[in-house]
């Protein structure tokens, strides 16, 4: 950021929509993978064995959320640290 420019304060609603803009890329680059590559996995799946493609069904949204959820907490950590050393207040985030 900026010191002296219109960068300078970022602030906590600056810095949940950087999150929700990083998070909205991550889950619609997770479901083009998803869709590109698992496609035609996932289709042979439904028409011959639902209870494999509910299962995996399953573990794909849990994979998405814990992967997306450790991403963002990362970045989260990296806004936090930035502003630290730029001797900012961090709004009470780790």
């Amino acid at each position: 950021m900026e010191k002296g420019g219109r960068l300078k304060s970022f602030g906590s609603f600056g810095l949940l929509a950087a999150e929700v803009a990083v998070y909205s890329l991550l889950v619609a680059g997770y479901l083009l993978l998803v869709i590109r590559f698992l496609s035609p996995f996932l289709q042979h799946a439904f028409q011959d064995r639902r209870s494999l493609y509910s299962a995996l069904a399953v573990l794909l949204m849990l994979g998405q959320g814990f992967l997306l959820e450790l991403l963002t907490t990362l970045l989260v950590r990296l806004f936090a640290r930035a502003r630290r050393l730029e001797g900012r207040p961090t709004l009470g985030l780790p």
